[in-house]
């Protein structure tokens, strides 16, 4: 070998050691967030807009809907603040036209949220505040039939059960399913039982390979009846998922059955394997392509998750192997590399739409993080995903995480209303510091408020599993009725 051939071929050598090691460098498992990172962020970014105690409603657990970007509440009948006068004076009806309503869903999330608050720091008057939800949700917005009222405008329950739609009875359980998982309420289970009864029974779930209504309200034209995705994913990752593990034997074998009926119509109705992509809408065909109605990251890799967990509930490998796949292959799609942040949606020429909403980068991180703990390749989306959350989309001076960002980089709208809640940023940071932690090969401490303390197996880290293997308890001058237990898990997976 010549001088020369034997310089190129060092140089060669050296330029793929570099590579390899800038390449690991990219996504070490050292990179991710520690799990003091995780608590901080809980508490300084998120606990200090939504638990500002002007928003906590009137009584407490009627949480304020609509709030400014401080925290505090918007008064409909007094002068509105920023940016609400902005939002108005653009336009923006869909959110300034409700001002008057308090949105059972947006109740349910943020009571999600302060069960998630007690679940990581132990901190009791979270609990408490989580209770106070649930308390109001049961017993002022669920009928006696199971179902659940909308809203509520001037004080009265709205609107009539045909124009309920059935997304914001699986919204309505977020918050009381999670409480349940914390405190095995027996009353709470109840009460979650006879909703889940009440929709599947009403809307359509009880007949094999049947759709699910969006609402009651009779058509004409039944052809016209429409057919969305969200009807049938989003009641999954709200309360089903969560909750049945955790069902007596019984009600385990009907949700079961349940869970099969929905995942095979969201794979083999909803999903498009040429574009990788599950359709917002089925009953209109204008809407079944790219940029059509909630064709977008957020919606597909919420199924992808939610059908990668009943998989592994279900110990069904082929579905796990079906949702892991279609999730990568919309992680290489989402992933904006000049940006280190996730895109909204793929547009109808094929380019990515470069808007960063909260809720699609959430939906991605967590299903990113779960997945990681299979795929270790994953990790450098998120070392990278992570890092664009916490510099961009928090804000650090009021709080809680903004709607989204322009293309811009334009902060949109408001940080708490009709559709913008507390869910997605506390999963987002539940399910960040458990699979981190997982990832670094550290325990998870989580804290909960049993009263008869259940078997180990039936103790679970959130949505996925572990070996619990250490359990101390205590009792608190606030809690009567039970005690708080911190549980330790590691070989989370």
């Amino acid at each position: 070998m010549t001088l020369k051939l034997q310089i190129i071929f060092v140089a060669a050598i050296v330029l793929i050691l570099v590579s390899a090691s800038a390449a690991a460098e990219k996504g070490k498992v050292s990179d991710l967030p520690d799990s003091q990172q995780w608590l901080n962020h809980l508490n300084r970014d998120l606990l200090s807009f939504w638990a500002n105690p002007e928003g906590l409603g009137d009584p407490i657990g009627n949480f304020n809907t609509f709030r400014y970007d401080d925290g505090s509440p918007v008064n409909p009948l007094g002068l509105l603040r920023e940016p609400y006068l902005t939002l108005m004076n653009q336009g923006h009806t869909w959110i300034t036209d409700h001002l008057n309503k308090q949105y059972v869903r947006m109740i349910s999330r943020q009571t999600y949220a302060f069960g998630v608050a007690f679940h990581l720091t132990g901190d009791v008057r979270y609990l408490n505040l989580a209770k106070s939800g649930v308390d109001f949700i049961l017993t002022h917005a669920q009928e006696s039939s199971g179902a659940f009222v909308s809203w509520f405008e001037n004080g009265k329950p709205q609107p009539s059960l045909e124009e309920r739609t059935s997304q914001d009875m699986a919204f309505a359980l977020t918050g009381p399913s999670f409480y349940y998982y914390l405190t095995r309420d027996p009353d709470v289970l109840e009460k979650i039982i006879k909703a889940k009864k009440f929709f599947f029974n009403t809307y359509g779930g009880t007949e094999r390979g049947a759709y699910l209504k969006w609402s009651l309200a009779s058509d004409e034209d039944q052809k016209t009846q429409p057919i969305y995705l969200g009807a049938h994913v989003d009641l999954l990752p709200s309360y089903m998922i969560l909750m049945f593990p955790l069902l007596p034997e019984h009600e385990k074998t009907i949700w079961k059955d349940d869970l099969k009926k929905l995942a095979n119509i969201l794979q083999h109705q909803f999903y498009n394997k040429k574009l990788n992509v599950f359709w917002g809408r089925l009953d209109d065909p204008n809407q079944m392509r790219l940029g059509g109605y909630h064709v977008d990251f957020g919606y597909t890799s919420r199924t992808f998750r939610a059908l990668w967990l009943i998989g592994k509930l279900l110990e069904d490998q082929k579905l796990i192997d079906f949702s892991e796949q279609g999730a990568i292959q919309i992680f290489k799609d989402a992933y904006l590399p000049d940006i280190g942040a996730w895109g909204e949606r793929i547009n109808e020429d094929g380019s990515v739409r470069q808007r960063r909403m909260w809720w699609t980068a959430a939906e991605l991180d967590v299903t990113a993080a779960y997945l990681a703990l299979h795929q270790d390749t994953l990790i450098e989306y998120l070392v990278s995903t992570y890092n664009y959350w916490f510099t961009n989309l928090v804000d650090k001076k009021g709080g809680s995480v903004w709607y989204g960002l322009d293309e811009n980089g334009k902060t949109l709208w408001t940080k708490a209303n009709l559709w913008k809640s507390a869910f997605h940023e506390f999963e987002h940071a539940l399910v960040g510091y458990i699979s981190s932690q997982a990832l670094k090969n550290q325990s998870v401490i989580l804290y909960y408020a049993f009263i008869n303390i259940p078997e180990k197996s039936q103790i679970q880290p959130y949505q996925l599993q572990g070996t619990v293997t250490d359990i101390k308890s205590s009792d608190h001058p606030e809690l009567s009725d039970r005690s708080i237990f911190q549980v330790k898990f590691d070989q989370i997976h």
